[in-house]
């Protein structure tokens, strides 16, 4: 969602008497954690269905906890960096 679509709804919450809530510190929003992933956003979601990445909806929102996304993130590097370069690695 873009500053200007959550500052309408904020305002359409606040004038309708709805809650209004905010994510914790170290929650963050899908986009973000597709952002420190590099992956699309739609993959992480599909992270979080799968329970790889634990989620919660919040209205609208898809909030995943900060360390969980860094520990994935470490996970992935890691996987990748025990991996070689290239299959002329191996001998038959």
């Amino acid at each position: 969602m873009h500053l200007a679509e959550l500052l309408k709804d904020l305002v359409y919450r606040l004038k309708t008497g709805q809650s209004i809530s905010l994510p914790p510190e170290d929650e963050i929003e899908l986009h973000e954690a597709a952002a420190l992933l590099r992956l699309p956003p739609t993959e992480v979601m599909r992270l979080g269905e799968i329970g790889t990445l634990p989620s919660r909806q919040v209205g609208e929102l898809l909030l995943l906890h900060r360390e969980d996304v860094l520990a994935y993130q470490l996970q992935q590097e890691s996987a990748s960096d025990a991996l070689p370069e290239n299959s002329a690695d191996y001998d038959d």
